[in-house]
């Protein structure tokens, strides 16, 4: 690769970004992914969001870090654009989503875009130290940024399959993938529940969860670009830890939607009022998921200096001992600030038997009295309830638009002019990319197929024809 040309290794760049985009799912390349997970059964799904996507991380890190070299800024700044894109269009698009499958396959399209923030960051950085090299602090702010992105892509893996299973127990228990047409679920699964839940937690980036952590690293890395003078780094830089924030934030608010249209209130059909607890193998592979889970978030000072080992083989340049003081995690300059993920688990460990000793002398013993709820004279059932779609109302309502969710409301009149006799409400999600990217594509390649296809006629002399105005050509280029 030394004496490969600027331009050449750029072409490369864009066809290995291309090639690997697609196999990870980043937008606009993204369109396989939330068809792929609805049809395969929920291991394999687990198996393909942990494992398959993956190996297109590790490739585009090999391939950019470890051969061909980074030495362009436009590069990670070109990755850092489309990585952000990824987040916010997968997040939104699982916030619009009622197929509990499909809300984790755009969720993988998020966290892809996430893990991609981190590799295009550390490409900046690293391209910004190559070209400077009086300033060797670069180095140690790309190695954070790769750190962050491999932590993060193991935390995935753990808490995606995790995820995955336990919409897998669901599916297999309720015989639905309709997050509508669920509900209550909690009550007949609770250790389904329960595991599923630690899933949330993790990928909503609550301490002191694996997910936690890979983003905390990530937005240090961030923070610390300050110090380059290049124009696009300070405008893309900022850029992407808003989309990073912004992501993070909608992450959440899905998730909580997710569990709680899923698993808590009442059965809103007959199938989630007959479900039942999941088999004991089913939840013993959970188990050990949401066991990891916690583990690697709370162990997160022992792992990091693994992880690091592997970005100073293609960085040459080691920040763990420097990160990691004993039990906390600090960044590499060693003031900017700090977080220890064992120090946060004692902490909440302390706190909650504190709170429920504290509430209950407060509280004293008190006699449990158990009524009804107000109802306004009204029975109330499933339908009184909040439903999953809205639950994410006011963030569709918001930016709905930009992943094509269109929504029509229409009322019946009465002789009240206030309260209308009746009103509808439709939801759809138009397949964005889909219609306005690659069936054009496909129009214009089909069309161009079939001019080109003319020139198969059958003529044997037409054929030799071409043979002999092709020779005649290449005799003249390269007589």
């Amino acid at each position: 690769m030394e004496g490969m040309s600027g331009t050449t290794r750029s072409a490369i760049f864009l066809l290995l970004l291309v090639g690997f985009g697609t196999k990870a799912g980043l937008v606009p390349l993204h369109v396989w992914l939330p068809k792929a997970h609805p049809a395969a059964p929920s291991n394999v799904s687990a198996l393909m969001s942990a494992v398959m996507v993956k190996t297109a991380v590790y490739m585009i890190v090999r391939s950019c870090f470890g051969f061909l070299g980074i030495t362009e800024v436009w590069w990670g700044l070109l990755v850092l654009l489309i990585a952000s894109v990824s987040a916010l269009v997968g997040v939104i698009s699982a916030v619009a989503e009622t197929d509990i499958k499909r809300v984790l396959a755009y969720s993988t399209v998020e966290n892809m875009g996430i893990i991609f923030i981190g590799i295009g960051a550390a490409m900046v950085f690293q391209a910004a130290a190559h070209g400077d090299p009086s300033a060797p602090y670069l180095s140690g702010i790309a190695a954070l940024a790769l750190v962050a992105s491999l932590f993060h892509t193991m935390s995935h893996a753990l808490f995606k399959s995790l995820l995955f299973m336990g919409a897998g127990a669901v599916v297999s228990s309720s015989h639905t993938r309709n997050v509508e047409e669920m509900g209550g679920i909690g009550r007949r699964m609770r250790y389904t529940g329960a595991l599923f839940f630690v899933g949330v937690l993790s990928i909503s980036a609550i301490p002191p969860l694996n997910g936690f952590v890979g983003e905390w690293m990530l937005f240090q890395s961030l923070f610390l670009s300050q110090t380059i003078g290049d124009p696009m780094v300070n405008v893309l830089i900022p850029a992407a830890v808003a989309a990073l924030a912004l992501a993070g934030a909608i992450a959440a608010a899905c998730f909580v939607r997710l569990y709680g249209a899923v698993f808590l209130a009442r059965p809103r059909s007959e199938r989630a009022e007959k479900a039942e607890e999941a088999p004991r193998p089913m939840l013993a592979g959970m188990l050990v998921l949401a066991a990891l889970c916690v583990l690697t978030g709370m162990l997160a000072t022992f792992i990091v200096p693994v992880v690091d080992d592997v970005s100073a083989s293609l960085l040459g340049t080691s920040i763990a001992s420097r990160m990691v003081n004993g039990i906390t995690l600090t960044t590499p300059d060693g003031g900017f600030s700090f977080m220890s993920p064992l120090a946060v688990a004692a902490v909440l460990l302390l706190l909650l038997p504190l709170a429920y000793l504290a509430v209950g002398r407060l509280g004293g013993p008190q006699k449990v009295v158990r009524a009804d709820t107000w109802d306004c004279g009204t029975p109330l059932g499933p339908r009184n309830q909040y439903t999953a779609t809205g639950h994410s109302q006011p963030l569709t309502q918001l930016f709905g638009r930009f992943v094509g969710v269109r929504t029509r409301v229409r009322e019946t009149p009465s002789s009240s002019p206030l309260i209308p006799a009746r009103m509808t409400f439709h939801r759809e999600i138009e397949p964005v990319f889909e219609r306005y990217l690659y069936e054009p594509v496909y129009r214009t390649a089909m069309a161009l197929s079939s001019r080109i296809g003319g020139i198969q006629m059958g003529s044997i002399q037409a054929y030799l024809a071409y043979i002999f105005v092709t020779l005649l050509a290449l005799l003249v280029v390269f007589r």
